[in-house]
């Protein structure tokens, strides 16, 4: 899930919102 994360990261979306992204995806 991680990995998706820095790809969202990579596109432009700030770090912590990729992470709460990728969080509500896999929860």
């Amino acid at each position: 899930a991680t990995d998706e994360a820095y790809e969202l990261v990579k596109k432009g979306m700030a770090f912590r919102d990729a992470y709460n992204v990728v969080g509500k995806k896999y929860t």
